[in-house]
């Protein structure tokens, strides 16, 4: 794992943490694993045991070959939200568009279940060449587009189930992020992303 790549994820975690600590609170029949819990109605962050070897058995499983930011962002913590807030300017011509991302959780008794289970129900996108990595505000998948750079793209769930072709896919694809850093400073630290749709 490259080491500054490593830390910057990281301190995204922390960021998020700190700025938004209500995101911790034990829902009402949450199930939180006992090294996640927290005396005080919380849960907290566990550096993940994700190890090479399990992110490897997801890559064959799917055949696909996860972009090595994505996988130093799953072997860094075990966390239970699943739900982030965003602010994206130029948002087809709207600015600060609060926005949402929905994505997997990654408990320590099962850190990779969530993305398995995503995969394994947009199979048809990874055909293509896309890694679903979460919803866009209830909107579509949310993807890393392995054929452009491994740019992050939304793709509208009204839309993207008709296609038959890469192609077709490609006319549809909104980029979103130019990068996966991008997308968790966007979602993690708060920072104001400008998508220029």
């Amino acid at each position: 794992m490259n080491n500054d790549n490593k830390k910057f994820i990281y301190t995204c975690f922390e960021t998020l943490i700190k700025k938004n600590p209500e995101i911790l609170r034990i829902k009402e029949g949450q199930d939180v694993p006992e090294d996640m819990m927290s005396d005080n109605g919380t849960w907290k962050l566990v550096e993940s045991q994700v190890t090479d070897e399990q992110i490897r058995a997801l890559e064959d499983e799917f055949k696909i070959k996860i972009p090595q930011v994505f996988k130093n962002y799953l072997s860094s913590y075990y966390y239970l939200f699943d739900e982030l807030n965003g602010t994206i300017d130029n948002f087809y011509g709207e600015f600060d568009k609060k926005v949402i991302m929905y994505i997997p959780k990654q408990p320590s008794d099962a850190p990779l279940k969530g993305y398995a289970d995503l995969f394994r129900g947009l199979s048809e996108l990874i055909d293509f060449g896309y890694i679903p990595i979460g919803d866009f505000y209830g909107w579509g998948p949310i993807c890393f587009d392995t054929l452009n750079n491994n740019k992050i793209v939304w793709l509208d769930h009204d839309e993207y189930y008709d296609c038959k072709s890469r192609e077709e896919l490609d006319e549809l694809a909104e980029v979103l992020f130019n990068n996966f850093e991008e997308c968790i400073e966007c979602f993690f630290c708060g920072k104001v992303h400008n998508c220029d749709l």
